[in-house]
């Protein structure tokens, strides 16, 4: 389990999920379903606004589709369902949420001025392209004050950015806190109040769309793989391999190849008839050529997409194991023919 959790660590690393480093929390609208690789999260939160949404994230299939607004770094705590929250907030609470919206609304000017300031700056520049002129003196000043504001405005981005991140994880912890208990005729003596060690992750949405988020454990936390959804980029009727093997591999299935290198991902759509069988043979690229490693016989459903973890076999370095999940078509989406 440690040596997969390895993996698929450099699997987030290496381009599946790709996140930046030092992400710009801009504001995006997304569609996010999510899965977890290892065991089921029970009560998996995250916060839109000033509300905690809870999800139950299962091991089987992904949740139901949950739609988003927000900074594009979204951050899960685990709350523990047992945990009952008062019916009024307290004053901690109510002081982090205040703080999370002073800061949400300091970026919301912020970005607001940056993007009218750059547009300002275009077509100053543009309307020098048109009319083909020298710039004066005072267009270089205006050009100069706009090149430095524009700075400005960028460092209290990142400024702000800190702020609004320390600010969401002081509300995402003070929410796990469970309620205090009664009070009792002996008073105990009293401590500090320490906030709960609540597991988080996060992840970053690129930009406005669809995304798949798979979660999977690492230590005592969780990371998370993102993967877009858009149209196109994983149609019902098609099967997506992901090679968590740590070698190259290469999928043959009616006449037709899929080569992946350790920690890549690629899709194979169905051919031929509706509701027939394809069989999927996985080649293992070895020190003297391929060699098969493992065989999958899948149904053809136009209403089915398959996600198939191909997975190392600790038994047999030759050899791969999958893992494999299906995700039918909403109801009130129509096949598209």
């Amino acid at each position: 389990m440690r040596r997969l959790a390895a993996i698929l660590c450099i699997a987030g690393v290496a381009g599946l999920s790709a996140q930046p480093t030092n992400p710009e929390r801009e504001p995006v609208r997304a569609r996010f379903r999510a899965l977890s690789f290892d065991d089921p999260i029970p009560g998996a939160s995250y916060l839109m606004g000033d509300r905690l949404h809870q999800i139950d994230i299962p091991t089987d299939g992904f949740t139901p589709e949950q739609t988003y607004a927000g900074p594009n770094n979204l951050r899960f705590v685990t709350v523990d369902p047992r945990a009952k929250k008062a019916a009024s907030l307290s004053p901690a609470l109510q002081a982090a949420l205040q703080r999370l919206r002073r800061a949400q609304a300091a970026t919301l000017q912020i970005s607001q001025e940056h993007e009218q300031t750059t547009e300002f700056l275009q077509k100053i520049q543009l309307r020098k392209t048109e009319d083909n002129r020298i710039l004066s003196v005072g267009d270089i000043a205006q050009i100069e004050a706009l090149h430095q504001r524009l700075q400005e405005l960028g460092a209290a981005l990142s400024a702000n950015s800190k702020e609004t991140e320390e600010a969401n994880l002081a509300v995402l912890r003070l929410e796990a806190m469970p309620a205090p208990a009664e009070p009792t005729d002996v008073k105990p003596e009293s401590k500090p109040t320490l906030l709960p060690s609540a597991p988080t992750t996060d992840c970053t949405f690129r930009k406005d769309g669809k995304y798949l988020l798979i979660f999977y454990a690492v230590g005592n936390g969780y990371q998370i793989m993102v993967m877009e959804d858009d149209d196109g980029t994983f149609p019902f009727g098609s099967q997506q391999f992901i090679n968590l093997t740590g070698m190259a591999v290469e999928v043959k299935s009616e006449g037709r190849r899929l080569t992946l290198k350790g920690n890549t991902r690629g899709i194979i759509t169905n051919q031929g008839a509706d509701y027939g069988y394809s069989l999927r043979e996985i080649l293992v690229e070895g020190s003297d050529g391929q060699a098969p490693g493992y065989s999958l016989r899948t149904l053809r459903n136009p209403e089915i997409r398959t996600l198939t973890f191909l997975l190392p076999d600790p038994d047999n370095p030759r050899s791969v194991r999958s893992r494999s999940i299906e995700d039918a078509r909403p109801a009130a989406e129509p096949t598209k023919r």
